[in-house]
């Protein structure tokens, strides 16, 4: 590796997306799996679980990608897919394996929740008034990003309501979606200097919330682990709560739910789930044990 380079090395051979990209991306890896695996490369898929379990290790969660200058986010939490992925081939004792990971990853999105307030937000995660725990996109830093500095810098300028370092952080949590840039963090759905993303909760992040708890009491029900099963399910079954309640648009799908009145939610995108489409596999989980205890999912609407 070059002296200076913003490349994090990583122990094992990785697959990257090519073209000027000479580094992983953390959620586009899962789809490159699936694809390794269909190929009858589960040496590579097991290869990039284990750089991932590596960077959990050494630096506390994945970033969005192996560079330094993405190390203040990360993005959207497939890790637990790529496990599941894992152990489709191989299984049960994938999830045992990478479990402190699992659980790692979990801490690092819901870092500051005893802090919270009713109506308050800190770093990845919100509590609504009456006390609902839902996860947001955030970002460590509140500048402009490394690779974007003059386009931020430019977009920070057009906005005259709030502080540009609100707006540097607001992109950059955009970029943590991997949605960067969609009108669906836009107050306006239409300018790119209207982006509220720190005050919109997704729908796409919290039901990989809910995926994660539930690979987690997985793990925990291959440890033999049920006091740990026995948590997360909880855990799994309140985030569902939450996710019916705020999330579930009347019109008939799932979407992001806006906190403020200056942020719209979305109404459209393709992170909107149809009925049809179960976030969570609802039926799939109310019927399926982990470990001893049953996961009780309320069947709003689900399916």
């Amino acid at each position: 590796m070059p002296p200076n380079s913003s490349l994090i090395p990583m122990p094992k051979s990785y697959v990257v997306p090519g073209g000027r990209f000479r580094e992983g991306y953390y959620w586009d890896t899962y789809f490159t799996m699936l694809g390794l695996q269909e190929a009858g490369r589960e040496d590579l898929v097991d290869n990039m679980l284990d750089n991932f379990a590596y960077l959990i290790d050494t630096i506390g969660h994945i970033p969005n990608g192996n560079r330094t200058y993405y190390v203040s986010r990360s993005q959207p939490p497939f890790f637990s897919y790529m496990v599941e992925l894992a152990a489709q081939k191989e299984g049960g004792r994938v999830y045992q394996k990478y479990l402190p990971q699992l659980r790692r990853k979990y801490s690092y999105w819901m870092q500051g929740t005893n802090a919270l307030q009713p109506g308050g937000a800190v770093r990845n995660v919100v509590m609504l008034p009456d006390k609902t725990v839902l996860n947001r996109y955030w970002d460590e830093r509140d500048t402009p990003r490394d690779k974007s500095y003059t386009e931020g810098v430019n977009t920070a300028m057009q906005v005259t309501d709030r502080p540009a370092n609100e707006v540097y952080r607001d992109l950059r949590a955009a970029a943590e979606s991997g949605w960067d840039f969609s009108s669906r963090w836009f107050g306006d759905n239409q300018m790119l200097a209207t982006i509220r993303t720190t005050s919109i909760i997704p729908v796409d992040l919290n039901s990989l919330m809910f995926h994660l708890e539930t690979t987690i009491a997985i793990g925990c029900g291959e440890a033999r682990n049920f006091g740990c099963v026995g948590e997360f399910v909880g855990r799994a079954a309140k985030r569902a709560i939450a996710i019916n309640k705020y999330l579930w648009n009347k019109n008939g799908y799932y979407g992001d739910f806006a906190t403020t009145a200056t942020s719209t939610g979305s109404s459209g995108s393709r992170a909107t789930i149809r009925r049809r489409r179960c976030f969570i596999r609802c039926s799939r989980a109310r019927r399926g044990r982990i470990g001893r205890t049953r996961l009780q999912i309320p069947s709003k609407p689900c399916c």
